[in-house]
């Protein structure tokens, strides 16, 4: 620390600043000792999932081969490979537009609230939800004519509990 002097001449002010600017920008020479840095512990959080397991990085090539290997023994009819084919919604309103012949498509997307209509809508709305559970409200309800999702819900609901309706109805008279 630097303690506060009083000097007598300024000879004795400078020979003061220059032994303390020794001290300061150059410090005595030490022994310089080589140390070990060690690394600190990594917790299990902080390593990588890879380098805990094995894995293997080139899973994607296996998959991609065993994949060709299904395609080539499909192709050679050693198996038989397939989907469940997904009708489309035109292709399910338009089989149930069969059952109301008086009817056209444009009618199911139209503003008209026909009560023979009303019914074909809901059964068109009932069984496209039936056979695409994948499909959303509002997709359903854009395909018939920019309908809410709401509007559709209630379509859906009010067929399903008509069915019921008639299926309690026939057992109760049988």
């Amino acid at each position: 620390m630097i303690q506060e002097r009083q000097f007598t001449s300024a000879g004795e002010m400078m020979a003061a600043a220059a032994a303390l600017r020794r001290k300061l920008f150059n410090p005595p020479n030490r022994k310089t000792e080589i140390v070990a840095i060690q690394e600190p512990k990594r917790r299990v959080e902080d390593i990588p999932m890879w380098e805990m397991v094995p894995t293997l990085f080139d899973s994607h090539v296996e998959v991609y081969h065993t994949h060709l290997r299904i395609l080539e023994m499909v192709e050679n009819g050693e198996i038989e490979y397939s989907s469940p084919a997904r009708k489309t919604m035109n292709a399910i309103a338009a089989e149930v537009m069969k059952e109301y012949p008086e009817f056209t498509l444009s009618d199911l997307r139209s503003r008209r609230r026909i009560p023979k209509l009303c019914l074909a809508k809901h059964h068109v709305v009932y069984e496209i939800r039936a056979q695409r559970p994948d499909l959303s409200y509002p997709m359903i309800g854009t395909f018939m004519g920019g309908k809410d999702h709401t509007t559709v819900m209630h379509s859906y609901n009010k067929f399903k509990d008509m069915l019921e309706y008639r299926s309690q109805k026939s057992k109760g008279a049988a």
